[in-house]
Parts: C-alpha cells; structure tokens; sequence
C-alpha cells in the first residue's frame, strides 16, 4: 500500500518528472509488444498516449520533456537502422511522422494544459467559496436548480441539525422545516419561490426554524438564485441566521418603550425632555395640560421660548451653555421651585427635577415639573391661618382673663364663681365653633343667637328669631355671642324666662344704606322689671363692653313690662357682608 508521503512524492517536480519517465518506459514497452505487427511503421503511435498522459498529470515540463524524449526513444528503437541514432532528414517519411508527432504532442500538451488549468481554477474557486461560506458568520444552504440540498456551512448544521452527509440531496423542506411563530402554519419555501420567480425572496416576519430535534429558533432569512455564465439558474444560495436573541432584545426593548409610554402617559407631573440644543424630544400629556401646548407644537421649539418665563430664559441658556462646556450643572439632581410660563402667558410657581439621561452622543435631559399653586396657595393659606390663630389666642385668652377676674368680684362662693366662669367659658366655645366651622373668616348671626340660645330655649312659643342673612367678622361674633349668653343668663334668673309664661324677642335689621345693623333683646310675660341696683359683670358685658369692642351703641330699657336691649353695630370691621 502506497503510504502519505509516497503519495505525496509524485506532486513534487522531481516525482512528475520520475511519472514522465515511468510513462515513457510503458509506451516503450507498449511499443515492443506491438513490433511483430508493425514493424517500422507507425513508431510513435505509443507515445502519443504517453504524452497526453503526462501532460494531463504532471504538468507542462513533464510533458514537453515526455515528448521530445518520446521521439528520440521512437527514433532509437524503432526505425532502422534500429538501436542507432541516426539523423533520418533525407527520409521524407520520418520527417512526415516525426512532424506529425511533434504537433500532435504539442497539441495534447496544449489542450491538457488548458484542461489542467481550468480545473485548477475551478477546484480554487470551489475550494474558496467552501471556505468563505464556512467563514459567513450566517448560516448557508445551496441547492441544486430542484430544491435539493447541496451544501451546508457548520452554522446551517448548527442551526438545522442535519449533518452534511445526510442532509445531501434532499428537499430543503425537510432539512429546513420553517413555520409561521404565531400561527403555527407552514411558511412559504423561499427556494421554490426564487426558483420560480427568478429573484432574491426574504422570509416573513415571526419565522420559526425547527431543527431535526424538535428545538425552535427565531430565524431572518433570505434566497438568491445561483446563476451560470448564461444567466441560467444552476441553483439557490439560502441565508439566514438565528435571531432569537435579538427577537427576545426587541421584544424587552418594546416592552420598556411600552412601560415608558404608559408612565408618561398617565404621570400626573409634567416631563419634559430636551436635547442639548434646548429643543423639545418628548412633552408628555401632563405638560400638555399645564402647559397648554400640544404636543406636536412643543416637538422641535426650544424649551426656553415655550416654558421658561422671559426674565429667566437667559439664565436657563447660560446654564445648558455652561454644562455643555464645562460638565457641571447646578441644577441637575436638585428639587428647585421657579416660576414657569403657561401658553396664555400666565406665570406661576412649580417644583422642578432635572436629569440627564445616561447615553452615548450629546446628552439628553429629562425635566418633570409640577404645578405647586395650590400647594403654595395652601401655604400661605396655612400662614395666615397661624397668624391668625395666634392674633386671636391672644384675644381669647385676654377675654378669658378678664370674664375670670370680673367673675371673682361678683361672685361670692368658689361653687357661684365656677358655676358662672364655666357658663361664660361655654358661650365663648359656641362662637369659636362657629367661626371654626367657616375657616376663622366669618359667622353667621343667625347661627350664633340659635347656638348661644339653645342651652335656655329653642324657637317657638318662648323663643321668637327674625332677621336676614348677616355675617359678622370674628372678634363681632365673639363679643355679641358672649352680650348673648348674658342676656339669656338674666332673663333665666330675673326676667322673662323666670316665669313659665315669659317670651323673648330677638330680631335683627338692616338699615336702608347698609350701614348699620341692628340688633334687639325684647322680654314680655315676665315678673315686673326694676332696674338693677348693683351692676355686675353681666350688666357691663351687655352695656358697655360689647359698644366699646365694637363700635357701637347699646340701648338698655327696664320698662315694668318687659327688659328691652338694643345694639347698633356699624357694618365698618363688624360686617362682612350680607346675603
């Protein structure tokens, strides 16, 4: 048996010239075999084959060499005088065969050569496309001009599972199993298609590949005819890779864009994103209501012209200007309250946090903004009630002080003092509750004689109310709620209501200018009254401190047939307004 490096000899010069000589000691041989039928004639018709036998397997050298020794063994051996070399020139004859010889030998050399060549090249060009196919990061199929498989690259044995050897020669449809991702259905062979369409064809999308072991692979693909010098189809070339990796990337990425979009969609704050011009990416549906643009009119301005108020605009370009330069910015990664601009014009605070969003390229920021007027409004909505609660703490307590110290001095026992300092203290509650109830702004005067009455009667047979609508500021409801509680105190103990057949009027008016406000305390069916011989703190709430507070006039009658009060309270700092 010939071994690897005999084999290996006869490609080397030294082994095709040993061939030639081989060849040329067979044709001689060959030649000698057929003298006894020959005899002189035809001396080189062995070494015709010779020649055409190295010139196929050796080469050009080996060959040329083959001939011209071919002719000197012919001329040597067989023409006479034989074993001899002898000139032979004044022989016509041998001049004809040698001449013949020599270009029929040249010729064979020639066409073998050619032939050699060709195939070489071929067997290159075959040898190359092997191995740049096997180079293509994508997998590779060909197919013969029916659809059967010819080659594969290890990618497309990879990705179908079919070894080369048996995937040789068979439909593609059952080496290359495709169906629709969604559907399940079978997809359309691309191969069939380019074959009868003559054209480069792509797979839908959603393709799946089904290797021979059942495994499932997302796949992109496309098929180009393979064409001969004529432009014949000879075969289809068919392309695709695995794309799974990438479909699951895609399918993460819609995902986030979805998530993105629903944030932004349904943020209650405004967002904001710009590029590092200044110009508007995104305005969500939020900003588009603060804002009061719409979207695709804010896409592409520059931020500073549509939100940020004229006095600050400035300001907000030097600060883009000066990051872009220089990599610091002052606002970035702060909660900062500003004034922002509405499409009407309108100014008005918000909360802002500005961010850059992480990336390659220019940065990109994203501002969300929020509306704070009500926030700040409630603030200093918030202040003024803290001033306020303060301011009338004070009052409170000082009006509490002196209902305290004015009480001792009438009272004579702690048990009389407690029993009338908490008494007081509950008419002062009723007001206050009253005017909590309305934010501390107002109370209504109705509801304040209904409330400082309700603990001695409520309207009916010894109860009459009447009057409009009237409002009083805090510090006219505090001083008339507590006249009130004193007035009903008195009429329990001395006037009307002492007996069971007393009555009181109460009633208010307005004068015809709105000026004034009038308010009476009327009693009837009570004891005879006389008027008071000691003045208590009671008779100095309703006489004199209640005027003095607040401005007004008191009018007091002990007529026997009843205790009348009245009080005319100008509406200046008392009335806030009526309805």
């Amino acid at each position: 048996m010939p071994t690897e490096g005999s084999r290996y000899f006869f490609y080397t010069p030294p082994g095709r010239y040993t061939v030639a000589g081989l060849a040329l000691m067979a044709a001689t041989l060959a030649r000698w075999a057929l003298d006894p039928a020959l005899g002189d004639h035809l001396p080189y018709v062995t070494y015709f084959v010779a020649v055409a036998f190295v010139a196929w397997y050796t080469g050009l050298g080996p060959s040329i060499f083959a001939l011209v020794a071919g002719w000197w063994l012919a001329d040597f051996f067989f023409y006479s005088p034989r074993y001899v070399w002898y000139p032979h020139g004044n022989n016509l004859a041998h001049i004809v065969g040698a001449a013949t010889y020599f270009i029929v030998g040249f010729s064979s050399i020639a066409v073998c050569e050619a032939m050699r060549r060709a195939q070489h090249r071929s067997e290159r060009d075959k040898e190359w496309l092997r191995v740049t196919i096997a180079s293509i990061g994508d997998a590779v199929i060909t197919t013969d001009n029916e659809g059967r498989v010819a080659t594969q690259n290890p990618i497309a044995v990879a990705l179908t599972g079919w070894p080369q050897h048996e995937a040789s020669g068979r439909p593609l449809e059952e080496v290359f199993r495709i169906v629709n991702e969604e559907t399940r259905g079978p997809v359309e062979n691309p191969v069939k298609k380019v074959l009868s369409e003559g054209k480069i064809v792509g797979l839908a999308n959603h393709t799946i590949l089904i290797a021979k072991d059942g495994s499932e692979r997302a796949i992109d693909d496309s098929a180009a005819p393979i064409r001969d010098a004529h432009g014949t189809i000879q075969g289809v070339a068919l392309v695709f890779r695995d794309v799974t990796e990438r479909r699951r990337l895609d399918q993460t990425l819609q995902q986030s864009e979805a998530r993105k979009a629903a944030i932004l969609e349904t943020a209650l704050d405004s967002i904001v994103t710009i590029d590092h011009t200044g110009r508007v990416l995104d305005f969500n549906p939020a900003a588009e209501r603060t804002f009061g643009f719409s979207r695709a009119e804010a896409i592409g301005r520059e931020m500073a012209e549509l939100i940020v108020p004229p006095a600050l605009r400035e300001a907000h370009r030097s600060g883009l200007a000066r990051y872009l330069a220089t990599g610091e910015g002052r606002v970035l990664g702060h909660r900062l309250e500003l004034t922002a601009v509405r499409s009407n014009g309108e100014e008005f605070p918000v909360e802002l946090a500005i961010t850059r969003i992480s990336g390659k390229g220019n940065p990109i920021f994203t501002g969300h903004l929020r509306d704070i007027t009500d926030r700040k409004r409630a603030h200093d909505h918030l202040q003024f009630l803290l001033h306020e609660t303060s301011h009338r703490s004070k009052n409170l307590l000082a009006i509490i002080q002196a209902i305290a110290s004015q009480t001792a001095r009438s009272a004579g026992t702690i048990e009389e003092f407690e029993k009338r300092f908490s008494q007081r203290l509950q008419a002062i509650a009723v007001s206050q509750e009253l005017l909590v109830n309305e934010n501390w702004t107002r109370a209504n005067l109705d509801d304040l004689v209904r409330g400082q009455l309700s603990a001695f009667a409520e309207p009916g047979p010894r109860l009459e109310l009447a009057g409009p609508p009237v409002f009083l500021t805090p510090n006219a409801a505090q001083q008339v709620g507590l006249a009130l509680h004193e007035l009903a105190t008195n009429a329990v103990k001395y006037g009307a209501w002492s007996l069971p057949t007393g009555k009181v009027s109460v009633d208010w008016v307005m004068s015809e200018d709105d000026e004034q406000c009038q308010l009476s305390w009327r009693e009837s069916g009570g004891p005879p009254v006389t008027p008071p011989s000691i003045l208590g703190f009671g008779s100095t709430v309703i006489d004199t401190l209640v005027a003095q507070s607040l401005n007004g006039n008191v009018t007091i009658d002990y007529a026997p047939e009843g205790f009348s009060w009245k009080l005319n309270l100008p509406c200046a700092n008392n009335i806030l307004r009526m309805s």
